[in-house]
């Protein structure tokens, strides 16, 4: 911690300083704030699980979370459910609109998806227009339901540059 209460990350080296008995007289470090080089291997780290666009976990994030969750499910005899999701006609908004329409569109669809799903869930962006969400200790009773709120939520009309989007999902 800096003087001004700054939290920093150091790289610290320290020596203790013996006299001629082996008695400890003192201690000698040399310190390195890395402050910057964490917080780069944390941007890093971040685009790598993380859709650049969305900020939702990106494929290699859901394959560790499905890893994790199948084997939880497993110990405890528990069910997962894998819902994928796809804007129907996704393509017409970007060749109507243009691309910074559609990119909008996809950063307010996963804003709706989050609201939906508990903390425990996850929600991740394939790339395109394709989601699929992880649905932890769901039969397939909860994985219906979700997908009906979903459907629900869809229903409501997105406001992109100015229009009102009505958007459908396909969810297998």
């Amino acid at each position: 911690r800096r003087k001004d209460g700054e939290r920093r990350a150091a790289l610290a080296n320290l020596a203790a300083v013996r006299d001629a008995d082996g008695r400890i007289t003192h201690y000698v470090g040399i310190a390195r704030d890395i402050t910057a080089l964490k917080a780069a291997e944390r941007r890093i780290e971040h685009q790598a699980y993380y859709d650049a666009l969305t900020d939702l976990p990106n494929r290699a994030l859901l394959a560790q979370r499905a890893e994790l969750a199948l084997a939880l499910a497993s110990r405890h005899r528990a069910e997962v459910a894998i819902l994928f999701l796809d804007l129907d006609r996704f393509k017409e908004v970007n060749d109507a609109l243009g691309h910074v329409a559609g990119d909008a569109l996809l950063v307010q669809v996963a804003a709706r998806l989050q609201t939906l799903l508990r903390a425990e869930d996850t929600v991740c962006r394939l790339g395109g227009d394709g989601f699929v969400l992880l649905l932890t200790e769901v039969g397939q009773d909860g994985a219906l339901r979700a997908a009906e709120r979903l459907l629900a939520a869809f229903r409501r009309p997105f406001v992109v540059t100015g229009h009102r989007l009505s958007v459908t999902v396909s969810i297998g």
